[in-house]
């Protein structure tokens, strides 16, 4: 139960600062806050990370459907009982579903965090976006120590 509140607190962040951020910013309206590193910059993104996959919203929409039920309903073998895999099951379901969302609600994903150094730009993302790949790693580094001690065993 604490987890899903965890997951209920994170989404609703999610919602409401790109609430704020669309109802406050144009479309591709630009707000520096670090100069030369990051902005916040409105954009709809009808596609996947980065962009791939454009106006596949729909289709997107449906595969996070089905990834965000795979992770819930599987979480008990996806997971396991170690605060690591207890973050990136929060982090994971919420990220998925905050742009689930607003794929669904919106048709497209509202991004807003562009960091950039200069000529090079990172594609625009999320509070979602952030926390999904945060999970990953969550989810990643304990496995990894994991095969290692296994490995130095044998």
């Amino acid at each position: 139960m604490f987890f899903n509140l965890l997951i209920f607190f994170v989404v609703f962040i999610d919602q409401l600062v790109k609430f704020i951020i669309h109802k406050n910013l144009d479309l591709h309206q630009e707000i520096v806050v670090i100069p030369g590193f990051f902005n916040i910059n409105y954009v709809q993104n009808t596609g996947a990370a980065w962009g791939i996959f454009p106006s596949q919203t729909w289709l997107l929409g449906l595969l996070s459907a089905a990834a965000f039920l795979l992770v819930v309903i599987f979480r008990k073998k996806i997971f396991e009982n170690n605060i690591w895999h207890k973050v990136a099951y929060v982090l994971l379901a919420s990220g998925i579903a905050g742009n689930m969302i607003d794929r669904l609600k919106n048709g497209y994903v509202v991004d807003f965090i562009h960091l950039y150094f200069k000529s090079y730009h990172f594609p625009s993302f999320n509070v979602a976006d952030s926390v999904i790949c945060i999970g990953v790693v969550c989810y990643v580094i304990p496995n990894l120590i994991a095969h290692y001690k296994k490995t130095i065993k044998e």
